[in-house]
């Protein structure tokens, strides 16, 4: 590709129209790790070289590029929270499928909360594994007892995906899990309310991998609000746009250190994970957790929606975007990125969300 832009006055109507290129050489990307570029204008046209011996760059699109937290599965890690009983309650959170044990013997804890009836750890908790690369298996385990094994297909088990469970002190006590915004158990006279959120390891047999953009609310959402949170993926779950009436909003944890780019002026730490909505933040109890690629950006890359450049190659695309991701797989690398830009400023380029355009 040629940027050829002359500074003549003859070629000055159409310098206007094209906008300037763009172009930063990265040296030294780790290994597994991800670059976020942002542009100053939306661009017309992209291109990625790899300069790099041995691995290779994988170049995608990602506009929110959010973290999360990875146990990394150091024995006894684990975040608390505890608040005011929330009678009615809808929990929502994405964790990485990919990291959890493979067959029923290797279940392990994804949520624990405390409840208002058993009043203790391991009250209510959902306990996951995974079957095969399509399929997922989880269980209740209410005071003390496994409920039966219930298991869902999903595209594929080496992503991150949404889990939703949510309480309905009515009498009936009923509780509901979804994944990916689709109900898949429904249980009855389980337990009314919950008190506070532990995630990770105080005890054996729980789950030390990767969590990302957790929401709690004062209700038992209904079937199409949960699809909605599911749908809205890393946005502002405090907007209106998001269609969730049912509940109040009681808390958001985002788990956002701000790596890539900048979204809360203060951002969780490795001991405090902020609730940026009330007070109930999550405070590390034990061990340690680290920043990792959330699951909006982790996806891109795990859902095969990625160019991958070997050694010297480069790929040019035209399109539209405001910011691309890069990630370093098998070596730590180099490359360049060039860019012939629009007069389009970036922040008048909107995401477009919903069926259609999502699937």
């Amino acid at each position: 590709m040629s940027f050829n832009y002359t500074t003549g006055l003859n070629n000055m109507g159409s310098y206007q129209v094209s906008g300037r290129p763009w172009m930063k050489t990265v040296t030294g990307l780790a290994d597994g790790t991800t670059q976020y570029l942002e542009f100053t204008n939306v661009t017309k046209k992209v291109r990625v070289k790899n300069h790099t011996g041995s691995g290779k760059c994988l170049f995608g699109f990602c506009t929110n590029p959010g973290s999360g937290i990875n146990f990394g599965a150091t024995a006894g890690s684990h975040i608390d929270t505890t608040f005011t009983a929330v009678t009615n309650f809808t929990i929502s959170y994405w964790i990485d499928f990919t990291e959890l044990g493979s067959g029923s013997g290797n279940r392990t804890r994804i949520i624990d909360l405390d409840t208002v009836n058993f009043g203790s750890n391991n009250g209510f908790s959902i306990h996951m594994h995974k079957n095969s690369d399509t399929e997922v298996g989880f269980r209740f385990f209410i005071d003390g007892s496994y409920l039966p094994a219930i298991t869902h297909t999903v595209d594929t088990v080496n992503k991150w995906h949404h889990v939703t469970v949510s309480g309905n002190s009515d009498g009936s006590g009923t509780n509901k899990v979804y994944i990916d915004g689709t109900l898949v158990s429904t249980k009855t006279g389980v337990t009314g309310g919950i008190t506070g959120i532990e995630l990770g390891d105080s005890t054996t047999a729980a789950y030390l991998g990767g969590y990302d953009q957790t929401t709690l609310w004062s209700s038992a959402l209904t079937d199409q609000e949960v699809a909605n949170i599911y749908n809205y993926g890393y946005a502002d779950p405090r907007l209106s746009d998001l269609d969730v009436t049912t509940g109040t909003l009681v808390s958001w944890w985002a788990f956002e250190n701000n790596l890539h780019k900048t979204f809360f002026a203060t951002p969780d730490t490795t001991s405090v994970i902020y609730d940026r909505v009330g007070s109930n933040n999550f405070a590390l109890g034990s061990g340690a957790y680290s920043f990792v690629d959330g699951f909006n950006l982790a996806n891109v890359f795990n859902g095969g929606h990625v160019f991958s450049l070997e050694t010297l190659q480069d790929i040019e695309v035209s399109c539209k975007t405001k910011s691309i991701v890069v990630r370093a797989d098998g070596a730590a690398q180099d490359f360049d990125v060039y860019a012939s830009l629009t007069n389009i400023p970036i922040e008048r380029m909107y995401e477009l969300t919903g069926p259609g355009i999502d699937e």
